[in-house]
């Protein structure tokens, strides 16, 4: 397929695709029903016919000389993996019937318009199903809804198989046979009655085992449904099993929720816990649940390889970073860094974020909710922060007692950088540590009371310091 160097599908690559699905499926449906049921395809119906082989063998081209961006181990070069192409899809695109039908030729007794030149057509149907997942990042899908439709498009296309091969197997029974078309007076009726009637009898007996309404009289015939009821056996229990197994998957996260709830509800009944405590267990669940968080979301990327893990959390929280006066201008790679060194932390309405008078450590990001921030032995709100606000980030330039306390006034969901990863992130990008000094200056030149500009003026700036008497010591060795 073609794709990105992300791995994943662009718009005029899922417009193509959807393409070729499409003239997939009108070849699966239209071929074997002009077959079975004798309809001669003319006119604007044929003209269909004709695009859409032209589109199969423009899919055909571009996969002969397409360049892909990511390059497969499992091939010697790049011009080999751009001309590896299943034999069964060339075939396929060959338009034998347009060949035939132009020289005259007629194999067997078969008419040049007959529908049976079109069956090589049928194997590209197996392609329809994997394209149906290059929209699964455009639509607002989850995988479950996916997998359902998947399986009712599976179903369909069975019974469209069988329903046409039933009608087929008794016209050729003859006319003279007392088969279930002639019992049922279908003989003389319209192709689309006819084959209403067969997909009818194919669904009642999949599913069940018939309702004896449209009975099989005739050795074949009562062979044939032998062998779809075998197969509607098999089916039913796979089409079952897997609808069952998606609907469970749509609300994956609520039945972890769910029992991990049921065992600490365990847990608390028999640790005698107060109720008050109890239901603050229980709102903080709730909480995640309305949020649509994970409830192991600690380890639900830790499977993935870093480079992922950096995207994801630059994809969600570089922007909110980048706010801060202190990161401004700080180039792409370290905002990565920044985000990938967050962790998540919440609080319930009423805890207290940060005290006044304890030792700052560091900074938060408040993601979601709100919190006050309370000054003065009276702990008066003096000032409410929301969703997108930061605060404690004086916290990461040095090390000083909290001039005021936050407190939560709902949920809320924060994460928080520690001075010690902020440090790290210092000594691992030199450059980026004397533009911070600049910003630091500029921020508390305006914003920061008296105290906290002494203090700043008195305070050695340990990461710094650091950071030069390295390079001082750098300096020295070289010399001698």
């Amino acid at each position: 397929m073609n794709i990105n160097e992300r791995g994943t599908y662009s718009p005029l690559v899922r417009i193509w695709l959807s393409s070729v699905c499409l003239v997939c499926f009108w070849n699966f449906f239209t071929v074997p029903y002009r077959i079975a049921f004798d309809v001669e395809f003319e006119g604007v119906w044929r003209q269909l016919d004709w695009i859409g082989d032209g589109i199969l063998l423009i899919d055909i081209f571009i996969k002969l000389n397409r360049r892909y961006k990511e390059k497969s181990k499992d091939v010697d070069s790049q011009e080999q993996f751009n001309f590896r192409i299943a034999p069964t899809d060339l075939l396929a695109s060959l338009p034998i019937d347009l060949i035939i039908l132009t020289t005259g030729y007629t194999i067997g007794g078969i008419s040049s318009t007959s529908a049976f030149w079109r069956i090589p057509r049928l194997l590209r149907m197996h392609h329809c199903f994997s394209y149906l997942y290059s929209w699964r990042d455009a639509l607002p899908i989850s995988p479950s809804i996916l997998r359902i439709i998947k399986l009712l498009l599976i179903l369909a296309s069975s019974a469209h198989l069988v329903g046409c091969a039933f009608f087929y197997t008794a016209i050729q029974e003859g006319v003279n046979r007392n088969t279930w078309v002639i019992n049922e007076g279908l003989l003389h009726t319209t192709p689309l009655t006819q084959y209403i009637h067969a997909v009818y009898w194919t669904m009642s007996t999949m599913t069940t085992v018939g309702y004896g309404d449209i009975i099989p009289t005739t050795n074949t015939e009562i062979v044939f449904a032998m062998l779809v009821q075998m197969m509607g056996a098999l089916m039913y229990s796979f089409i079952i099993g897997n609808v069952v197994s998606a609907l469970t998957d749509l609300d994956a996260t609520g039945v972890l929720l769910r029992r991990k709830l049921a065992t600490l509800e365990s847990y608390m009944k028999h640790s005698n816990l107060p109720s008050e405590l109890r239901d603050k267990i229980r709102g903080y669940y709730q909480f995640l649940w309305s949020r649509h968080k994970d409830v192991v979301s600690p380890d639900l990327l830790s499977d993935l390889p870093q480079s992922l893990r950096v995207d994801i959390f630059s994809f969600r929280y570089a922007e909110m970073i980048d706010k801060v006066p202190l990161f401004h201008g700080a180039e792409e790679k370290l905002l990565k860094a920044v985000a990938l060194r967050l962790q998540s932390r919440i609080a319930a309405p009423g805890d207290t974020i940060v005290e006044r008078g304890e030792k700052g450590e560091s900074m938060f990001f408040l993601i979601n909710g709100r919190a006050s921030i309370h000054s003065g032995e009276k702990q008066k709100a003096i000032h409410s922060v929301g969703e997108g606000s930061f605060f404690g980030e004086i916290a990461l330039l040095y090390s000083q007692t909290r001039t005021a306390t936050v407190v939560a006034d709902t949920w809320c969901d924060m994460l928080v950088l520690t001075k010690k990863d902020f440090d790290h992130l210092l000594a691992s990008y030199p450059k980026f540590s004397l533009e911070i000094r600049k910003n630091a200056r500029e921020m508390y030149r305006t914003n920061s009371s008296e105290e906290t500009k002494e203090e700043y003026k008195a305070e050695s700036w340990k990461p710094l310091d650091l950071l030069k008497s390295k390079s001082k010591d750098r300096s020295d060795k070289s010399s001698t």
